[in-house]
């Protein structure tokens, strides 16, 4: 282009942007360098490698009174060396109209311009051509390629002068314990070339010349260190015992600075040697033996004491080495190594994971010398949860929050109380169900002596705590044991892993039958045993039925007769409907006396037997302290009929002279 048409572009220029009205912005914002390492850095440092390609720079956000349609912006990029003339390297024209989208607006440093090494100084103008140009703040940024001693091989490490040894020095078992267990090595003076703050120092140890692996520790150098000319690095002795290992190894170390350069050699090595007691080649983890053979640690195994055992570590033992049980990354207090070794794991330790179920970590450390280092570990699968709420004295079977079991009496309503009353029958019994139940857990009932569950109940979805839970006492289980006045029940909960035992409730059991009372007596009957037409008193005035005294009887018993109609003459055949129960409660006298008592209605319990047939009777002893007695049965023979046919009634009296 010629100086007149440059002239002429300009001068359009300026008519362009003189359309605006109103300054730009006096300063702008500074630009943002994303490959910065650290954007607070004030010496703005860039990665190593940062002069291989363009370098980006970005306008962060729009400026003020920018260019509208049909209008254009220029923006010139600085970069400058310190006390250099400023000249633009980049020069972009941003045409109208300009948009908060186009930001951050992206610029680049070019890649000729990334060199020599050092400081420079990045700022961006804006220009309207309209009056003076609007600068941005300005930036510092550090280019550093070069490594820390200009990658000239490095000097040995210095060994601690008091590290004992001819012609080596040599780190022992006593000098570790005697020095922290470390070995602090120095970097020789003069220090390496360019040594800056947070340069950092990589040491290598290694039975090896040059070593292999990665380096085995390192730390950031201040700039304190640097000023003191004291630069030092500790090599533990965790480090010196993992090679496992005695004879000669080197110390080597390599730099790298902020900006990421790295000597690419190894120092000169540093010669030494180990004499250390050497450590097993491997710490097998331990095992945990369960009781049952279900690869679980539960409650029961607690209860029995769940054990790890340490059985064999390869190589000779010394008399102090220990070992130190980490059960869940809790460890447990150290014994001494005399394998194989039973370490008892408290209950507290195994629940300090929580219920589960889950798995928990368990390994050992293996102690020597005052450094110790960690077995293998195993993983032990664990389910501590339980039917119903769990309790302070656990992993102990009997939980004393669960609610107890209540029995009733099924004829005398009793609590927890079975009398004669209740004799043949299954008992009812209830409990309040424990909290958070959920579906497919158990409650089995235990009676007594028995050893297996009376009754089961199978938790179902909705049930929820609190509600009554009804089982069923049978008689079979009752019959056994039918006088115990604390006869012991209770209940298991079981979630299929593992079980708890609720309180006992003592029911007492007195089911006392007195059998074989003597049987009821007819006083009226004839010495064949028979009730007729002519029997004094007549039948439609009442069967007299006569019960003696009886030593089994006090005041206040009950006697409940019971009266059974028969069409056969020997009490067998009952005719339905004829049958009734008179109830009579003793005096003393009647006790030891006796007493009667008459069978009536006569059209109900009497008529029915015309020819040939019997009434049947027995009485039932209820007592007051609870026992029941039963008599023997008893049969009165029938027959209203002559031999003519006719059938005696109270309008036809056949015997009137009788």
């Amino acid at each position: 282009m010629s100086e007149s048409d440059e002239e002429k572009k300009a001068d359009e220029d300026k008519v362009s942007l003189g359309r605006r009205g109103g300054p730009l912005l006096n300063e702008l914002k500074e630009l943002s360098i994303p490959s910065v390492i650290e954007d607070d850095d004030p010496e703005g440092l860039l990665p190593t490698g940062s002069h291989n390609q363009p370098l980006l720079v970005q306008v962060p956000e729009r400026w003020t009174n920018y260019a509208g349609p049909n209008e254009v912006d220029i923006v010139r990029l600085y970069w400058v060396r310190p006390n250099r003339e400023p000249v633009p390297i980049v020069e972009h024209r941003v045409p109208g109209p300009i948009t908060e989208d186009m930001f951050p607006l992206s610029l680049y440093v070019p890649k000729n311009s990334l060199q020599p090494d050092g400081r420079y100084e990045v700022w961006y103008e804006v220009y309207d051509f309209n009056g003076t140009a609007a600068p941005s703040k300005h930036r510092i940024v550090t280019l550093d390629s070069q490594p820390p001693s200009d990658n000239v091989q490095l000097e040995a490490l210095l060994f601690p002068s008091n590290l004992p040894g001819l012609p080596l020095p040599t780190i022992t078992n006593e000098y570790l314990q005697d020095n922290n267990d470390r070995v602090e090595f120095r970097l020789p003076l003069p220090l390496y070339t360019g040594a800056d703050d947070r340069d950092e120092l990589e040491l290598f140890w290694s039975p090896t010349n040059p070593p292999t692996g990665t380096f085995a520790t390192f730390k950031e150098i201040s700039q304190a260190e640097i000023d003191a000319e004291d630069i030092r690095i500790d090599l533990t002795g965790d480090i010196i015992r993992a090679a496992n290992q005695n004879g000669t190894f080197y110390a080597f170390y390599k730099l790298r600075d902020r900006a990421g350069n790295e000597t690419l050699i190894f120092s000169k090595p540093a010669i030494g040697a180990v004499s250390l007691i050497t450590w097993p080649g491997r710490l097998p983890p331990p095992t945990v033996p369960r009781h049952d053979d279900d690869n679980l640690v539960h409650r029961a195994d607690a209860r029995a004491q769940v054990q790890a055992v340490i059985g064999n570590i390869p190589g000779p033992l010394q008399p102090n080495d220990q070992i130190e049980l980490v059960w869940g990354g809790i460890p447990l207090p150290r014994a001494d190594a005399a394998l194989p070794l039973v370490i008892p794991v408290p209950w507290d330790v195994l629940f300090a994971q929580g219920p589960g179920p889950s798995i928990v970590s368990v390994g050992y450390n293996f102690l020597r010398g005052g450094s110790s280092r960690p077995s293998e570990e195993v993983g032990i699968n664990f389910d501590f949860t339980v039917a119903g709420q769990d309790h302070s004295n656990a992993p102990a079977l009997l939980n004393t929050t669960l609610a107890k079991i209540e029995v009733r009496g099924p004829v005398s309503g009793l609590l927890n109380q079975l009398t004669g009353l209740d004799d043949g029958l299954p008992a009812p019994a209830t409990l309040e169900l424990y909290d958070h139940p959920q579906p497919l857990e158990r409650i089995e009932v235990y009676w007594g002596s028995i050893v297996t569950p009376v009754d089961v109940y199978t938790v179902q979805p909705g049930d929820v705590a609190g509600q009554l839970i009804p089982f069923t006492i049978p008689w079979e289980a009752i019959e056994q044991d039918k006088n115990n006045r604390a006869l012991p029940v209770y209940y298991t909960t079981d979630n299929g892993v593992n079980q708890q035992v609720s309180r006992v409730t003592e029911v007492d059991v007195s089911i006392v039958v007195i059998d074989n009372l003597k049987e009821p007596l007819f006083p009226h009957a004839s010495s064949f045993g028979y009730l007729n037409c002519c029997s004094v008193p007549r039948l439609w005035e009442g069967v007299t039925v006569k019960i003696d005294g009886n030593v089994n009887f006090d005041g206040g018993d009950t006697v409940i007769l019971t009266w059974q109609g028969c069409y056969n003459l020997n009490g067998t055949d009952p005719i339905p409907g004829v049958m009734d129960e008179f109830r009579k409660t003793l005096s003393s006298d009647e006790a030891i006396n006796g007493f009667e008592i008459v069978i009536l209605p006569y059209d109900r319990l009497i008529a029915p037997m015309e020819n040939k047939n019997s009434g049947l009777a027995y009485y039932r002893l209820e007592k007051t302290n609870g026992g029941i007695g039963r008599s023997r049965r008893s049969v009165v023979k029938i027959d209203r009929t002559i031999p003519s046919g006719e059938v005696c009634s109270p309008t036809n009296d056949l015997c009137p002279d009788a």
